[in-house]
């Protein structure tokens, strides 16, 4: 019987000893495994191919993935959208290649993002410009040399031509812009561009008359007296008074409606400007005719103070600039409700 017990004792030492042994195993090699393959996974190096040394640190710099983190195809996905964002290259692709360093038996992977940049602008000409200064148009243009290609950039600037324009008073004149390749006298500098912009003048456009119609508290002569726009005159030719500005028209449009208000005539509208273009071969004349409806002049009534109110509501009624029985004037509350906020 104690033999029998012994021969049990000496088998489950056996089996126990064994089970440990490959338990043991087991960890190691699941170790071995995992470090192998995180090692693997890594990013080992990182390339920017098709572009300057300069705009390749602007890209290291930028990029999410970073040599010795793991590989990560949305952090690529997303690199590669920054890239497109930064509106230097029309095409950008990513590569990855598995490297096996023999030396230290070391593996990782090679990102290389292979760029295609967008054509360099060469050369901004302005043709048909005879009315106005070349020079002004040039300071106020955002185009530089070697910028990369941007038709946003493009139509930005032909707008930006055509305001200088009218704010000289040739509100009638057209611009148009047009992209032509330029040939490259050494590979190694890539594609290239100009802009041309063509500028189709027309004649100087003149404020000749303002007609006011429909107003009662306002005279027409006391509204043209506090708009920006004035009539042509005599002396026109030195001062440039008189000149036709779309933009003012507009600026105009709001001040009288301001003077209205502050005076109490809160419903007052204004219709659109009825403007009528008259050509003449030297120059043209716009005649512009604004209808205006007052409406009813409003006074203020009993002005009150309510809510959660910090110290006496007797000294902030005082305060208010709005009083009782006078003009209403919407600007005068507001100051006031800033007052007391």
């Amino acid at each position: 019987m104690n033999i029998l017990s012994s021969v049990f004792r000496f088998l489950f030492a056996i089996v126990f000893l064994g089970f440990l042994c490959l338990s043991n195993f087991n960890q190691v090699l699941y170790a071995q495994t995992t470090s192998s393959a995180d090692l693997s996974s890594l990013i080992s190096e990182i390339e920017i191919k098709g572009t300057s040394d300069l705009e390749s640190s602007q890209i290291l710099f930028l990029i999410e993935s970073q040599v010795g983190e793991p590989l990560s195809r949305k952090a690529v996905r997303r690199d590669i959208h920054s890239i497109y964002q930064m509106k230097l290259f029309e095409d950008v692709q990513a590569e990855v290649k598995l490297q096996d360093f023999e030396e230290s038996g070391a593996k990782g992977y090679l990102l290389r993002f292979v760029v295609k940049e967008r054509p360099r602008l060469s050369e901004v000409k302005l043709v048909g410009v005879m009315l106005v200064e070349r020079t002004e148009i040039e300071e106020k243009m955002t185009l530089v040399q070697y910028d990369p290609f941007d038709q946003e950039k493009i139509a930005v600037n032909e707008q930006i031509i055509l305001e200088y324009y009218r704010s000289e008073g040739y509100s009638g004149v057209r611009v148009k812009s047009k992209v032509e390749a330029v040939e490259s006298s050494l590979e190694s500098e890539g594609k290239k561009f100009r802009v041309v912009f063509e500028m189709e003048e027309k004649p100087r456009v003149y404020l000749s008359d303002i007609y006011i119609s429909g107003t009662k508290f306002y005279s027409e002569l006391d509204i043209k007296r506090f708009i920006l726009s004035s009539e042509i005159d005599c002396v026109a030719w030195a001062n440039q008074s008189g000149l036709f500005r779309e933009e003012m028209i507009n600026q105009d449009l709001s001040l009288i409606t301001q003077h209205y208000l502050k005076n109490g005539f809160i419903k007052v509208f204004i219709e659109k400007p009825d403007v009528t273009l008259i050509h003449n071969p030297d120059y043209s004349r716009v005649d512009v005719r604004l209808n205006i409806t007052e409406g009813d002049q409003y006074y203020s009534g009993k002005i009150s103070v309510s809510g959660d109110i910090l110290g006496e509501k007797e000294k902030l009624t005082e305060g208010l600039l709005l009083e009782e029985g006078e003009i209403y004037n919407p600007f005068l509350q507001n100051r006031d409700r800033s007052g007391i906020s």
